[in-house]
C-alpha cells in the first residue's frame, strides 16, 4: 500500500492518517507546505505500487494540490496520473470525482468533501458545529481504514460508507452522498 499524503497541517488533512493506520507495510509519501522538490518522489511511488494506491488532501477537478495552495502546484495532475497502474485506486480530496470522470480514471473517489466550518457555510450548512464536522471527518476516515483492513472490493464501499452515515448530520449526508466508484472507463487504470 502506498499513499501519496498532501499535508497542509491544517485539521483538514490532520485527520487522514486514521486511513492507513495499523497498517504496517505502509509507503507514506508525505508533502507539506515547504516540500517543493517532491515530483520525483511522486512518480516513484506511482510507478513502484501495483496494489492499492491511496490518494489524499486538498484538490480540485484539476488533481491533488501542494499544500502550499499558493505555489500554484499539484501533486497529482493530468500529466502524472496515466502512470498509476495500481489494482485499487483511493482518492480522497475535493473535486476528486471530478478529476476521475475529467481524466476518465477508474476507482473510489470523495467529492466536494465538507472538512471544516468555512466550507459548511459555503455550502449554506449555517446550523453546522465545527465539532461535528470534525467528528464526521474523523469516523469517515477509520471507515476508511476498516473497509482497508477488511479488504472490501472498492465497487461495495459508497454502499457500505452510506449504510453508516450519521442521517442527523447533514454536512456527512452531503459529503457521503458524493462518493463515487467508476470502474468502466476504457482504457483507464
Amino acid at each position: 500500500m502506498t499513499v501519496i499524503y498532501g499535508n497542509m497541517g491544517d485539521m483538514d488533512t490532520s485527520l487522514l492518517p486514521y486511513i492507513w493506520e495499523g497498517f504496517e507495510a505502509v509507503n507514506v509519501v508525505e508533502i507539506g507546505k515547504k516540500d517543493f522538490d517532491y515530483a520525483e518522489k511522486v512518480e516513484q511511488a506511482i510507478a513502484d505500487e501495483d496494489d492499492t494506491l491511496i490518494i489524499c488532501g486538498h484538490g480540485t477537478k484539476y488533481g491533488l494540490l501542494h499544500p502550499d495552495f499558493y505555489s500554484g502546484r499539484y501533486i497529482i495532475h493530468e500529466n502524472n496520473y496515466r502512470g498509476i497502474h495500481a489494482k485499487k485506486l483511493i482518492c480522497i480530496w475535493c473535486h476528486a470525482s471530478e478529476f476521475a470522470e475529467m481524466y476518465h480514471v477508474n476507482g473510489f473517489f470523495s467529492s466536494m468533501f465538507i472538512s471544516n466550518i468555512n466550507e459548511a457555510y459555503t455550502y449554506g450548512f449555517y446550523g453546522t458545529q465545527a465539532m461535528d464536522i470534525e467528528i464526521s471527518e474523523c469516523a469517515f476516515c477509520k471507515r476508511i481504514n476498516a473497509l482497508l483492513k477488511d479488504n472490501v472490493p472498492l465497487e461495495e464501499w459508497v454502499t457500505r460508507l452510506n449504510n453508516k452515515l450519521n442521517e442527523s448530520n447533514e454536512v456527512e449526508k452531503y459529503n457521503y452522498n458524493g462518493l463515487k466508484f467508476y470502474k468502466d472507463y476504457e482504457g483507464s487504470i
